[in-house]
């Protein structure tokens, strides 16, 4: 009996060594490291926060608050916030920046719809055609990009009117607009628009029932080319800073990345999450940092395909009245030392330093 007993014993042991050593090798196959220093999240404003943008060249985040009228500018270095415009911003569902700041789109439906584009370096506001989906700004002209999709009414039959979604150009104000793209026949349910790094272009993300498909389409020619494989995105994308990389999910609900210029670049972590925007490019861009949750935060060296699992201190992040648990990452500096991420409409920060 005491023999039988050793052998349960050293079984047991046997298959402990196994699991660790199988462990061991998982870890060092797929190049992932631990930092042991404890990095901790902190409150950047005692603001309630909706709609924020972070711009990195002056380090100050835009956003709505005092119950989502107020529309303010905070400065993280300074510590101080100023209203952006004296009106407040009442029946907004959505609100979208350019890259640099001067420049916002705010979509309204109460208590009418009204799309406005605010041209902050100009004090300026201009409204748009109420049926604008998506807008995007040019790198070089004081142009705007928009997908256009109107649905005629019965009344609007009567008089020969015709579906129309397209992508089109127009001035700032809206005016001189002209197609680039027409879309009606197609079958996307949705599509999105992004910059390139090349005036020439821009990107599309069209939406299907069976998943997304990104394209590059040339402004001038009125062309269009697939950029990634048909139908694999399930997500929105997320852009390298110099714009020659893009992170999404993928139909198999893993994270995803490839350089724009070449599909078969495509790379595949074991890494799911829920939702695109856990992720963030530094400035490198070529490092990927990953909010799975808010105890583990992961960053990611594309090329080398490593991956870095930093410990987190969450003690500080406030659970009470929660609105919105979805992480979202809103910027990282650019000494690429300090992320900014919301969490139930509140801002923090992780220092990696």
């Amino acid at each position: 009996m005491k023999n039988k007993k050793i052998f349960i014993y050293l079984g047991l042991i046997i298959i402990f060594f196994i699991i660790l050593i199988s462990i061991y090798f998982y870890f060092q196959k797929n190049n992932i490291y631990y930092s042991n220093n404890l990095k901790k999240i902190e409150l950047v404003t005692t603001d309630r926060i909706f709609y924020p943008f972070y711009i990195k060249d002056k380090n100050k985040i835009d956003y709505l608050s005092d119950l989502g009228i107020i529309w303010y500018q905070f400065d993280i270095a300074n510590n101080q916030k100023t209203k952006i415009i004296d009106e407040d911003i009442v029946g907004n569902y959505n609100i979208l920046y350019q890259t640099n700041g001067n420049n916002a789109i705010v979509f309204y439906d109460y208590p009418n719809v009204n799309i406005k584009h605010y041209d902050f370096s100009k004090n300026t506001v201009y409204d748009l055609n109420n049926n604008i989906m998506d807008v995007i700004w040019s790198n070089q002209k004081t142009k705007i990009f928009y997908v256009y999709n109107y649905l005629p009414g019965p009344e609007d039959e009567e008089n020969s009117q015709k579906y129309v979604y397209s992508i089109c150009q127009a001035d700032y104000d809206g005016t001189n607009w002209s197609t680039i793209l027409d879309l009606s026949n197609s079958n996307y349910d949705n599509v999105s628009l992004y910059n390139s790094d090349n005036e020439n272009f821009i990107y599309y993300l069209a939406q299907t029932s069976n998943g997304s498909t990104l394209y590059k389409l040339d402004i001038n020619k009125k062309t269009t080319e697939s950029i990634t494989e048909e139908n694999n995105i399930k997500s929105d994308l997320v852009f390298s800073p110099d714009k020659t990389k893009i992170a999404y999910i993928n139909k198999d609900n893993k994270l995803t990345t490839q350089t724009l210029s070449d599909k078969k670049t495509s790379k595949i972590f074991d890494i799911k999450i829920t939702n695109i925007e856990q992720s963030i490019w530094g400035n490198d861009n070529n490092t990927i940092y990953v909010l799975k949750d808010l105890s583990n935060l992961i960053s990611i060296n594309n090329d080398k395909r490593s991956q870095k699992q930093y410990n987190i201190d969450s003690s500080s992040v406030s659970e009470i009245n929660t609105m919105d648990e979805i992480i979202k990452m809103v910027g990282i500096n650019k000494d690429d030392n300090l992320i900014y991420f919301m969490y139930n409409n509140y801002l923090y920060q992780i220092n990696l330093q």
